[in-house]
């Protein structure tokens, strides 16, 4: 039985989503990215005062526990349909967390009116939006702190 909550991000929130960002790229990535690439990638510990900053122009929500553990959240830039985070602890991927906080995602997208939705995806994120019905757009190779992290620019229409 599935008792995760999905809600709108308040600003305690911040520290959670660190850590879940956190986890989800040092450990949840291991099979896509070295060791090298996930320190770039992730930093050496979350770093809320950053996620702050780069939460704020963002419509985000987040996944919790029974126990009000952060599991997972996402975010959207409803300007332009950019699905900028969607992050789960690893022990919470292949559970269905993910599929929910995109569903809800998609829904805020037509909300907001966006024709399509876009994202830089990694490599641990590509083939769960494609069997979300997206489609590369573009591979690409990105400079990170010293080290070239591979990902794919995707595209979902809403229409």
């Amino acid at each position: 039985m599935n008792t995760d909550t999905i809600r709108t991000m308040v600003e305690g929130d911040v520290p959670g989503i660190a850590r879940v960002f956190h986890m989800a790229v040092t450990q949840g990535t291991a099979a896509h990215y070295d060791p090298a690439q996930r320190l770039a990638w992730a930093g050496s510990e979350p770093d809320p005062v950053k996620w702050q900053n780069l939460l704020a122009p963002l419509d985000v929500i987040v996944a919790v526990d029974a126990t009000s553990a952060m599991v997972g959240f996402a975010s959207l830039r409803g300007s332009d349909g950019l699905l900028d985070h969607l992050f789960v602890l690893p022990s919470r991927q292949r559970t269905g967390l993910a599929d929910r906080l995109y569903r809800r995602i998609e829904d805020m997208a037509r909300d907001q009116g966006c024709e399509r939705l876009w994202a830089e995806a990694s490599l641990l994120a590509r083939p769960f939006l494609q069997r979300q019905g997206w489609f590369v757009t573009k591979a690409q190779e990105v400079p990170v702190r010293g080290q070239v992290i591979r990902n794919f620019v995707m595209e979902y229409r809403l229409d």
